[in-house]
């Protein structure tokens, strides 16, 4: 496409008057644009592809997140740091059946319950 303005932009260099430098002016601008757009969104589709691959990394069990691999279940994550902050913050074992979340200082019992 910006080729394609190039060339209209070369042809109408050579017929050289104020208003052909005014809309050759007006198109680098809008290519200018359309490439600050271009650039922005393929930000956002990186984003959202990063952010769908890691949701299929985790399995929601009604009180933990579980990162998954393949069939297995590795570790459990706090629902509400990951819901609430987008965060994955790995639950620690403590004594007694419970785990605990070091960032929003949950507590967990290893049935689930809070």
């Amino acid at each position: 496409m910006a080729s394609e303005f190039q060339n209209i932009s070369d042809i109408l260099q050579r017929c050289e008057t104020a208003e052909v430098r005014d809309f050759i002016t007006s198109m680098r601008e809008r290519i200018a644009d359309l490439r600050e757009k271009n650039s922005d969104l393929n930000d956002k589709l990186k984003f959202l592809e990063e952010k769908l691959e890691d949701n299929t990394k985790f399995e929601f069990d009604g009180v933990f997140y579980w990162e998954v691999s393949d069939t297995s279940k590795k570790f459990p994550f706090c629902q509400q740091c990951r819901d609430n902050s987008q965060k994955n913050i790995r639950l620690q074992f403590t004594h007694s059946d419970w785990w605990e979340c070091k960032t929003c200082k949950n507590n967990f019992n290893a049935s689930g319950k809070r």
